[in-house]
């Protein structure tokens, strides 16, 4: 007995609803790219909690934010699935404190929910 037609749709809404949020958003991340010129001052890492609930049952998982420490802002080493980017540690340990660098960077400061600018790409060369 396959699917009837009213669960087919209430699949294909959600989907469309999350599609047509999610759509923008990426879009917005993309175009927010630009290229600058950063000098590393100091590197660490976060740990970030993530909670999840099934039922009544508290999930937890840990995931450890590189944070990369300029003179002008703090930014955030990571995965980003819109500019197909994903060996983030490697980024992260790419980058000597003391030293300057041109980078890609996406995305936005946004202190309330503890977000950075990422780092994208570190381009090869000094900077100037």
């Amino acid at each position: 007995m396959g699917p009837t037609c009213a669960m087919r749709h209430q699949i294909k809404i959600p989907t469309i609803a999350a599609i047509a949020l999610l759509a923008p958003l990426a879009l917005a991340y993309f175009i927010s790219a630009e290229q600058v010129t950063i000098t590393v001052e100091d590197k660490g890492t976060e740990r970030r909690e993530r909670s999840s609930y099934t039922g009544n049952r508290r999930h937890v998982s840990y995931r450890d934010a590189f944070l990369v420490f300029t003179p002008d802002e703090v930014f955030e080493v990571s995965t980003s699935f819109v500019f197909l980017k994903f060996a983030s540690a490697e980024r992260y340990h790419s980058l000597e404190s003391g030293r300057s660098y041109r980078a890609i960077v996406a995305g936005w400061r946004i202190p309330l929910l503890g977000q950075y600018r990422n780092i994208i790409e570190v381009l090869p060369g000094e900077a100037d």
